[in-house]
């Protein structure tokens, strides 16, 4: 910033999809390091706007991280998605269970979808609703007590039967 100190300046960092994570996540670090500032920065001068221009983005960082970047007067951001990219409804990047049943079962691009790696369905519904109706497991299940989903002796997660069993005649609780 030193070089440019005289002139009208703007810092944009662009990316697509884990780049516009990392695009989002460099923004940050220039505005919240004040990397935007000259050097011999005086306050009669405002710092240099950042901006991030992501498209296609996973939802990037946690809710401290989201509040960091809004108390950041000189960060903004452009965020472009097509309504029917899901990538953009994925969780922040510390959740890959989507991500990684789709790399388990994807053949390329004219080829059908096949899980060729043995990872269990319910992981993708940890902490999103990614699965159709078929699948009985619940939104976001990966909470306090799981949402009743427990791991069997096979490994795999299923909905616990909680509804009692009366076939003994007995309605009585």
């Amino acid at each position: 910033m030193d070089k440019y100190k005289d002139e009208d300046t703007s810092i944009t960092v662009v990316g697509h999809s884990l780049g516009a994570t990392l695009a989002t996540r460099n923004a940050v670090d220039i505005a919240a390091n004040s990397y935007n500032k000259p050097t011999l920065w005086s306050a009669a001068r405002s710092p240099t706007p950042v901006t991030a221009v992501v498209f296609g983005s996973p939802r990037t960082g946690d809710r401290d991280f989201r509040d960091i970047f809004h108390r950041l007067p000189d960060l903004r951001m452009l965020r472009v998605r097509n309504r029917p990219d899901h990538i953009p409804l994925y969780p922040p990047s510390h959740d890959l269970e989507c991500h990684l049943h789709g790399i388990a079962g994807w053949q390329g691009e004219h080829g059908e979808f096949e899980l060729v790696v043995d990872r269990d369905i319910a992981l993708v519904n940890k902490f999103d609703d990614c699965l159709t109706d078929e699948h009985p497991v619940p939104v976001g299940w990966k909470v306090h007590h799981n949402k009743n989903m427990v791991k069997g002796p096979e490994g795999r997660w299923v909905l616990e039967d909680h509804e009692p069993d009366y076939d003994d005649g007995d309605d009585s609780l």
